[in-house]
């Protein structure tokens, strides 16, 4: 005789999926709350753990560039944190190492910056890249173009001087190749960006050039994250490097030596709020707070472009900023501008609170801290110059004033170290639950009905897709009066689904 069967109810079975059904899994606590009425809910409990980092403030830049971040934010539907993020660092690229800023002490700080913008899909930051991609590119092109007018000339001077002039032209930015003495020497086309991402590979392009590159990458874990073990540190460390622009020797297998005038690149590049953690906490190595992060809240973008925004103002002034002729003076191929004596007295105000700041703050934060001066005055000096060439005029500022570091003074306590600390938080990975996150599910969705299966295990875009995840989440949200059992179809056939009532102010809000 055939068994009885028991009640299905109290029964963990496995579908062909293998994921159990939600109300086998807790039925008695699903029983209980769902006997709770509708309630005034919480919405305030919605909000993310961490709060949204500031909005960039274009007022703190000067009124050319203000006018063009603006312009092309406008024109592209794209954020102005990510436009500013692209700006910034394209012009960082285009003064690579012709450049740089004479301190107190005598030192020559690099105009290199690491720009990095955080988004998730269709928020505009791969928009933002290609304002600085496409630039470039185009000023890569004049430079091509000049370079074959000019450089058979070139490598005849070469040939006929011999070693007395390969230094001069060096600094002169020709770039004949150092290598061993049996090697042709040659004048490769001047470049601004990298197409190699690898350390053998950077450094192959980088050889006898003093110029500087940038790094322009549409994902920001390929170069920072990969490959893993100590290859990867090693490239970290490599990276850590081309911050400072020193100049870089290197024994290779072969017995040549690899020469780099100035090891000195900077970087552009994009990833999404999930991947930070991958950079950041990879290695605590100060990579890190070398960058100037740009983690804006945005949507993703539903409109079309205006139009295509001020692009040729924006070639033409990087256009000015590389023909900037090297110095090849006592100091070297950079320029060397000076710290202005009035912009002692800004940075020293600002550089009080960031050392009092270190003392209490936690070490990931200190880090970005210890490098505030730095940023400021790097920022002050790329910023300046930036100016001085969409006011259409060529050649290196004079000097770095007053009103140049106190905007950057600004940029780095308004927006840099704030962000900085919001995006350390991402890097943390968020404290939200699983409930928490599940209601925002629900209320991007809309609708008044939440079908357990459909909608929660197999939804794109829900966070929660196991019971063993979902089911806890769900009697959460349950007793917190954001859901409830819908009543059942006394119509329905067959193994019926767990369908849930939204609260209506969830849906509204």
């Amino acid at each position: 005789m055939a068994k009885k069967r028991s009640d299905t109810k109290s029964q963990v079975t496995q579908p062909k999926n293998g994921v159990p059904r939600f109300e086998d899994v807790m039925p008695e606590i699903m029983a209980e709350a769902t006997a709770l009425p509708w309630r005034e809910i919480d919405l305030e409990w919605l909000e993310p753990a961490i709060a949204p980092g500031p909005a960039f403030p274009t007022g703190a830049l000067p009124n050319r560039m203000e006018a063009i971040v603006k312009s092309f934010a406008v024109e592209l539907c794209v954020s102005p944190d990510f436009v500013a993020g692209a700006i910034i660092g394209a012009a960082s690229a285009a003064i690579g190492n012709r450049a740089r800023v004479l301190g107190y002490d005598g030192r020559l700080e690099p105009l290199t910056l690491f720009m990095a913008l955080v988004g998730w899909p269709a928020t505009g930051k791969g928009i933002a890249l290609s304002i600085a991609e496409a630039a470039l590119m185009r000023v890569e092109e004049a430079l091509e173009k000049a370079h074959s007018e000019h450089g058979a000339a070139a490598s005849a001077m070469v040939r006929a001087f011999g070693d007395s002039v390969k230094e001069r032209l060096l600094h002169e930015g020709i770039g004949a190749r150092v290598a061993d003495n049996n090697s042709k020497l040659g004048a490769p086309a001047p470049r601004l960006l990298l197409s190699e991402l690898t350390q053998p590979g950077i450094l192959k392009e980088l050889q006898g050039d003093a110029a500087g590159r940038f790094l322009l990458t549409d994902e920001l874990t390929v170069p920072l994250a990969c490959p893993a073990g100590q290859a990867g540190l090693k490239q970290r460390a490599f990276f850590l490097l081309a911050f400072d622009g020193k100049p870089y020797r290197k024994r290779i297998a072969t017995d040549d030596l690899i020469y780099v005038p100035a090891l000195q690149f900077g970087i552009l590049g994009g990833t999404q709020p999930d991947r930070v953690s991958v950079i950041v906490s990879r290695a605590r190595d100060g990579l890190a707070p070398r960058f100037l992060w740009l983690a804006p809240e945005v949507d993703p973008i539903a409109t079309m472009p205006r139009g295509a925004g001020p692009i040729d103002e924006w070639v033409a002034a990087l256009l000015r900023t590389v023909r900037i002729k090297p110095a090849a003076d006592d100091r070297g191929y950079a320029h060397a501008i000076p710290l202005a004596e009035r912009a002692r007295a800004p940075l020293e105000a600002a550089g009080a609170p960031w050392a009092e700041a270190q003392k209490h703050a936690d070490p990931a934060q200190r880090d970005f801290l210890s490098r505030a001066r730095q940023q400021a005055v790097r920022l002050s000096g790329v910023i300046a110059q930036l100016e001085r060439s969409l006011s259409g005029e060529d050649g290196p500022i004079a000097e770095i004033g007053a009103e140049d570091v106190e905007r950057a003074v600004a940029l780095m306590n308004t927006y840099f170290l704030p962000m900085a600390e919001h995006t350390f938080a991402l890097a943390g990975l968020p404290g939200d639950s699983d409930a928490k996150r599940l209601a925002r599910h629900f209320r991007r969705l809309g609708q008044p009905t939440i079908v357990v299966r459909d909608d929660v295990y197999r939804r794109a875009g829900s966070p929660t897709k196991t019971a063993a995840t979902a089911g806890p989440a769900i009697v959460e949200l349950m007793k917190r009066g954001f859901v409830r059992e819908a009543p059942a179809d006394p119509q329905a056939k067959g193994r019926p689904s767990v369908i849930l009532e939204v609260h209506p102010d969830l849906i509204l809000t």
